[in-house]
């Protein structure tokens, strides 16, 4: 995608794009009779998402070039940091781009939503890379003909042979590696390199579809199975790509006459379990829910009513949200009214086990996200993932799994090691294992620990030396004669 759309632009297909950051006044400042400051100017930042997206900005003198996730990073922690500063919007107008630093954008832009209110306005498309932008932040407005969504990844291999035949062209690799010549546009794509290329689509499509599940409070499986579908409007909202509809020129008049602080915390009126009514709902239909999340950012995570199989959460803040009192008594502990939480339906597809967290849907997301972004072999990352949290946090458990791997490279069997991290093998069963099998010259993967494993008799060091010098006397005896 990247190399498309940066061809796209370098082409002309893909105009100029306008500045990337722009602040703007909500509301000036108020002073008193003597000049001074009585409430300071209500400021929002614009942070234009338009083209083609790289890694690093490739502009010059004459041309801005695409833009870049190393300028978006720039322009938001400006923004995030700047007190005069209330909001952040990323107005977003983007086919998407490379996948490369993109997540250690988004993840970033994540874990510092909180510090001020976020919002994304799909204005008027937010595809692939630009969608996960637009995931990451707090709340997502999309004009009814705006589109979202392609949660997955593409790569290609041109295969110009039969081209450099025509021309009478043939070219000749001279390489040094195995896989230095992989992928070379002079030669079909062989199965095996077109396996490992597939292989990291898939691994970079899990992450992909994990680190949305985790911005937006979904079902990791849910988001799986749009297969990179793209949405328009309406039908965005209903799946919980966004979270309204609305264009830009809404959205600012919207925060020019919003004064309530969209923080959550201490300053939330609601909790967890409360029954709500949206005030301004998009489908008069869903039009009740549940708080299920309480945060400091928008800050209501809220369940519609109809929508709980979807494992969707709505996002409001509490101008936007009406108590709900059902079954209301003289009680004091139930003075807002008896609370009806319905629970989050789990996919059949989610793990039983996970660590501990917020919710097993969040937990889960959150596990994979980790340890896709690990430093684990792809082999052994995708194992880790299948075997799931098991009771472990993420770093444990990529801990683990690194334990395993090392063990099984410092004993020359380094392809083992996806396979006792799938059977969750206990490290101290791996090490007596792999031992055992440095002397017999077998492996066995057994998943019980060492002391209740079946027992094998261990070759001493003196009698590995022996043997090895009664192998090699052998060897000599041989070439003599």
């Amino acid at each position: 995608m990247g190399e498309q759309v940066v061809g796209a632009y370098l082409s002309g297909a893909v105009e100029a794009r306008p500045p990337t950051l722009v602040i703007g006044e909500l509301a000036p400042a108020t002073k008193d009779e003597f000049g001074k400051v009585v409430t300071p100017a209500r400021n929002v930042a614009v942070i234009n998402v338009s083209g083609g997206l790289v890694n690093r900005y490739e502009g010059d003198l004459c041309d801005p070039g695409p833009l870049s996730y190393q300028e978006l990073r720039s322009s938001y922690d400006r923004a995030r940091t700047d007190s005069t500063i209330e909001t952040i919007v990323m107005r977003i107008e983007s086919p998407g781009g490379m996948g490369a630093a993109l997540f250690d954008l988004t993840d970033h832009i994540y874990a510092t939503r909180g510090e001020k209110r976020v919002i994304a306005v799909i204005d008027d498309y937010a595809y692939s890379a630009a969608y996960a932008i637009a995931a990451s932040c707090g709340e997502i407005w999309i004009t009814r003909t705006g589109g979202g969504g392609s949660v997955g990844v593409i790569a290609y291999h041109i295969d110009q042979s039969a081209f450099d035949a025509k021309l009478g062209v043939r070219i000749t690799a001279i390489y040094s590696g195995a896989h230095k010549n992989d992928m070379s546009p002079h030669a079909p794509l062989d199965d095996k390199t077109r396996a490992w290329l597939q292989e990291r689509m898939d691994s970079m499509r899990t992450l992909f579809a994990a680190s949305v599940a985790r911005y937006r409070g979904m079902d990791v499986d849910a988001v799986l199975a749009t297969e990179a579908q793209v949405y328009q409007g309406e039908d965005c909202v209903r799946i919980g790509f966004a979270d309204r509809i609305g264009t830009y020129y809404e959205l600012m008049e919207h925060l020019e006459t919003s004064v309530e602080p969209a923080s959550g915390g201490d300053s939330t009126k609601f909790v967890k379990g409360d029954r709500v009514e949206i005030k301004e709902p998009h489908d008069p239909a869903h039009k009740f829910g549940t708080i299920e999340i309480v945060s400091t950012e928008t800050p209501y995570g809220v369940i519609v009513d109809g929508m709980e199989d979807m494992g969707v959460h709505k996002w409001y803040v509490d101008s936007e949200l009406v108590a709900v009192e059902e079954n209301a008594s003289d009680d004091d502990d139930t003075n807002a009214g008896a609370r009806k939480k319905k629970p989050m339906k789990m996919s059949a597809g989610l793990l039983p086990v996970v660590a501990s967290g917020p919710s097993p849907e969040v937990a889960l997301a959150e596990f994979v996200s980790r340890v896709s972004i690990s430093t684990l072999p792809d082999a052994v990352a995708r194992a880790l993932i299948k075997r799931g949290p098991a009771n472990q946090t993420a770093d444990t458990a990529i801990a683990y799994a690194s334990s395993v791997r090392d063990a099984c490279f410092a004993a020359g069997v380094e392809s083992l090691a996806a396979d006792y991290v799938a059977a969750n093998t206990d490290i101290a069963a791996v090490r007596a294992q792999l031992i055992d099998a440095k002397a017999t010259g077998e492996v066995e993967i057994v998943t019980l620990p060492p002391q209740a494993a079946t027992a094998q008799k261990v070759e001493s060091a003196t009698d590995i030396y022996n043997r090895r010098r009664a192998a090699a006397a052998g060897s000599g005896h041989h070439q003599r004669q």
